[in-house]
């Protein structure tokens, strides 16, 4: 599977130097995939002509941001709660990924 961000786009997007390099050549694929498996399957990521949505580029910076800055775990309890209700994705990337999901009742 290709990247659906680059490393530069997140160290821009984040404000981060190259101290912070090695955290997100970590956290980059495995939020990448966390969308992945969100949406159902890689296929859902791209229009009828095989291009990314552009959605999912910044859903993917969103959670990164929200992983960068909730690195020891949620904080606050309504976002607690955000977990105990099922989502593996906060609510920014949760609703810029909605569409594409695929549904899970049959």
């Amino acid at each position: 599977m290709p990247s659906l961000i680059t490393a530069d786009e997140a160290k821009e997007h984040l404000r981060l130097d190259d101290a912070d390099m090695p955290w997100l050549n970590m956290a980059i694929p495995t939020v990448e995939n966390a969308v992945i498996l969100w949406c159902g399957a890689e296929s859902r990521l791209y229009d009828a002509n095989g291009e990314l949505h552009e959605c999912v580029r910044l859903a993917v910076l969103v959670e990164l941001a929200r992983q960068y800055i909730q690195r020891e775990g949620p904080q606050q309890k309504n976002q607690i709660d955000w977990f105990m209700n099922g989502y593996s994705l906060g609510p920014g990337a949760t609703a810029l990924l909605q569409p594409l999901r695929c549904p899970r009742i049959a």
